[in-house]
């Protein structure tokens, strides 16, 4: 399927990669896991700060000061559009950021968000980054996507959360006899359902909520899958997996979400 929304509920789509340092910083906090960072961190910050810079992400943010301890898997700088020229002609948009971190390097789709062909070769321009500047010291990566929709008024109405789960996503909750016997049903409260589901790539967990999205209350779905493979530093293999779990995620929300689709505006 490649039906497009003018008014899609995505928030942000992350292709995240992690990794184990070949040579480990010292443990400073073995409770916290709190580590300097180390020489092939350092190394790879610095060079992909030039790279992306080229390519039209100049803005460079430290959320984490050098110097000070982080833990493994933290996100550490973020790389932002600079509104550098090079940008157009390297196909890559402003509505995109990388980030990167000790043994984690992740790729963001942010709103306004066009397609997975588009979006695809920013992770490609990412990935090969990465790959290229960390070398021949990693010698596999671990994969993650992670989905982030809101399901505001203008989608849902006025419908509740158990009322949306139903009536939307045909997901029942209901309560045992012990439940309903000993309260007042109509007053119960279920602020989150989580479901765990194993998948050919691996597992996929599905998260829904009730929170705010710019000050406006929202159903709040989470969709992460994490591959069980571990994949060795070719972009090629990597992006072919990327792609799969994509295409995974994709059928399953356009399936989910049918009962929306006139409202979110099919183009």
């Amino acid at each position: 399927m490649t039906k497009r929304f003018e008014n899609p509920p995505l928030i942000e789509l992350v292709a995240e990669l992690r990794w184990t340092d070949p040579e480990p910083a010292t443990n400073i906090n073995s409770n916290l896991d709190l580590t300097m960072r180390s020489d092939l961190f350092e190394r790879t910050s610095k060079s992909l700060t030039s790279v992306f810079a080229s390519k039209g992400y100049g803005s460079s943010e430290r959320l984490n000061p050098v110097g000070f301890p982080m833990t493994n898997g933290q996100v550490a700088i973020r790389y932002k559009y600079s509104g550098n020229e090079s940008l157009e002609k390297n196909s890559l948009s402003p509505a995109a950021l990388f980030q990167l971190g000790m043994g984690v390097f992740t790729i963001n789709a942010t709103r306004p968000y066009s397609s997975w062909s588009e979006f695809s070769n920013i992770v490609r321009c990412g990935v090969e980054s990465l790959l290229k500047e960390n070398g021949s010291e990693v010698k596999e990566y671990q994969l993650r996507m992670r989905y982030l929709d809101a399901f505001k008024k203008d989608l849902v109405g006025d419908l509740g959360f158990t009322e949306f789960l139903d009536n939307i996503f045909n997901i029942k909750v209901s309560l045992p006899s012990a439940m309903t016997d000993i309260g007042l049903v109509d007053k119960a409260s279920i602020p989150h359902i989580q479901i765990s589901l194993p998948v050919k790539l691996g597992s996929v967990r599905v998260k829904l909520a009730k929170g705010k999205v710019d000050a406006e209350s929202a159903f709040i779905m989470e969709t992460v899958i994490s591959f069980a493979e571990s994949y060795e530093p070719n972009t090629d293999s990597i992006m072919e997996a990327f792609s799969e779990g994509r295409e995974l995620v994709h059928n399953m929300f356009m399936s989910i979400s049918e009962p929306l689709h006139h409202k979110m505006k099919p183009v």
